[in-house]
């Protein structure tokens, strides 16, 4: 099997038994482009319209209009940007943030449950593997 196709399988797979639960989660509240926002944001505690564009992409109008309706349901805030006065950083809101975590929250008990039957040298080797690919790709 060649690499992008392993590559691919392995995106398959983790997308239908652990990230599809996690956006499930959020019941039919956001789409996946705007849970992907939030997850930015929470990731990277705050960012331009541009960056968020640019790291999911999308149009910057289509972040934009996201995160305007974000700010207006009291998930998100903004500040301006002290380097550049023409630009606006966003970031969750306390609000923002509980949402954030409560849906992390469940997709962890979800995850716990998927591996609560295998063996402890499975867990172990599972967690590991997952653990080496991160270190692996944060390279890339």
């Amino acid at each position: 099997m060649n690499n992008s196709k392993i590559a691919y399988q392995l995106q398959v797979l983790f997308e239908n038994k652990i990230t599809k639960y996690y956006r499930h989660s959020y019941k039919g509240l956001f789409g996946k482009v705007q849970i992907e926002v939030l997850d930015y944001l929470y990731e990277n505690k705050e960012s331009r319209t541009q960056e968020i564009a640019d790291a999911l992409i999308i149009p910057k109008q289509h972040a934009s209009k996201i995160i305007l309706r974000f700010v207006e349901l009291g998930l998100v805030d903004s500040k301006p940007d002290p380097y550049d006065k023409r630009a606006t950083i966003f970031f969750l809101t306390s609000e923002g943030l509980r949402l954030v975590e409560e849906h992390i929250t469940d997709s962890d008990a979800h995850f716990e449950s998927l591996i609560k039957n295998l063996t402890e040298q499975d867990k172990k080797d599972f967690i590991q593997s997952m653990d080496k690919m991160v270190e692996i790709l944060e390279k890339l």
